[in-house]
């Protein structure tokens, strides 16, 4: 794959280039969904840490971080649209 790829030539700027300009869009593709993949980790974490500390407005935490993350995926969707045309 192209994320393979990138990883074996790591040190290799020429070939490195060559992948980018051959396959931009899917090189694209892979830094936003690492990015999309960082944001909802974080998200899941921060979830799993209100279920352990239980605060008073735990149901309401829960509810903004889950929209956080449901837009986060939805806004990798679009750009992943964006990205295949």
């Amino acid at each position: 794959t192209t994320a393979e790829e990138m990883k074996l030539y790591a040190n290799d700027r020429e070939k490195l280039t060559e992948i980018r300009k051959e396959r931009g869009n899917e090189v694209r593709v892979i830094g936003l969904s690492r990015i999309a993949q960082v944001q909802v980790q974080k998200i899941n974490e921060r979830m799993r840490m209100i279920e352990k500390n239980n605060p008073p407005n735990k149901r309401e935490l829960l509810k903004l971080a889950a929209e956080q993350k449901e837009r986060i995926q939805a806004n990798f969707n679009k750009q992943l649209a964006r990205a295949a045309n």
